[in-house]
C-alpha cells in the first residue's frame, strides 16, 4: 500500500504588517479551545493519525465526529507545559501518546492517571464518511499540526 499525506496547521502569531491600535473599546474575541477539520477519507482502509499540540494546555481531548455524530473521544487528564508537546500516533505498528519534554525527551502517558481504560484509544477515520477530527482543551490551543494518512492500494 501507499499513501497520501495531509498536514493540517494550526497556529496564532502575529502577521508581518498586521494593523494593531493602542485604543480600547468593548471587544470580543475567538474562542481558540476548539480546533476542527474536515476530512473524507477516500482511501482503501481506515486512515491513522498523527497529532501534535504544543503546550501549555489543560486536559487535551480527540473528538472524532463521523456523518455529523460523535463517533469517538479521547480525553486526557494532563496538563502539558509551556515548550512541550503532546504527541499522538495512531499508525499501525507504531501508536504511542507521549509528552515530549522541554529537553527533547519523551515521556509516555499511558497511564490510568492519564487516560480512561473504557475509551478506545485509537482514533482511525473510516473510509468514504463525512468526518470532523476535533482539537479541544479546558484552555486554549494555539498551535497544533494534525496529519492524516489515507493509504491506498497499488496500481
Amino acid at each position: 500500500m501507499w499513501y497520501e499525506e495531509n498536514t493540517f496547521i494550526h497556529t496564532i502569531q502575529p502577521k508581518v504588517n498586521e494593523i494593531r491600535w493602542d485604543f480600547k473599546w468593548d471587544s470580543k474575541f475567538i474562542d481558540y479551545s476548539t480546533r476542527s477539520i474536515q476530512f473524507i477519507n477516500n482511501g482503501h482502509v481506515e486512515s491513522p493519525i498523527l497529532v501534535e499540540i504544543d503546550g501549555h494546555v489543560l486536559n487535551p481531548k480527540i473528538e472524532l465526529y463521523v456523518e455529523g455524530q460523535l463517533y469517538q473521544e479521547l480525553p486526557f487528564t494532563v496538563e502539558i507545559e509551556e515548550y512541550e508537546k503532546l504527541l499522538y500516533g495512531t499508525q499501525e505498528g507504531n501508536f504511542y501518546l507521549n509528552r515530549q519534554k522541554t529537553d527533547g525527551t519523551l515521556e509516555s502517558l499511558f497511564n490510568l492517571d492519564v487516560l480512561n481504560p473504557e475509551n478506545n484509544e485509537v482514533i482511525r477515520l473510516p473510509k468514504n464518511k463525512s468526518c470532523e477530527l476535533r482539537l479541544a482543551a479546558d484552555n486554549e490551543i494555539l498551535n497544533a499540526k494534525v496529519t492524516i494518512f489515507a493509504y491506498y492500494k497499488a496500481i
